[in-house]
């Protein structure tokens, strides 16, 4: 079963970025030498996609760190500025030449500024 993680960023704000260590079930590092990982952000399940981060667009980074993997989720205050909505669900997908697996899933929430 995919581990849930939900997700709350604010809105306007430059200290969105989000760090994940992923594990094997037995606490293992997990290596992700030559990986790549691709997220989106949608209204619903099959919904209107509201968001993308993709280490392409250097919305998504994976380091090796102290002998574990860290990989960083980034939301910039211009990006999610720019949110019209307050929640959503996504999923992170984590992609090696062999495989392409939903790491993590949750809710995605977006704290309303009221300074803007």
């Amino acid at each position: 079963m995919t581990p849930e993680y939900n997700i709350t960023i604010k809105q306007n704000s430059d200290f969105n970025d989000i760090t994940i260590t992923p594990k094997e079930d037995d606490g293992s590092v997990v290596d992700l030498s030559g990986y790549t990982a691709k997220m989106q952000v949608r209204n619903r399940i099959d919904g209107t996609e509201l968001d993308s981060l993709t280490t392409e667009n250097d919305r998504i980074t994976i380091l090796e760190v102290d002998d574990f993997w860290d990989v960083t989720l980034k939301f910039p205050a211009v990006t999610s500025l720019a949110y019209e909505f307050t929640s959503g669900v996504y999923d992170l997908i984590l992609v090696s030449s062999s495989l392409n697996d939903i790491y993590i899933r949750g809710s995605f929430n977006v704290q309303e500024g009221v300074t803007l």
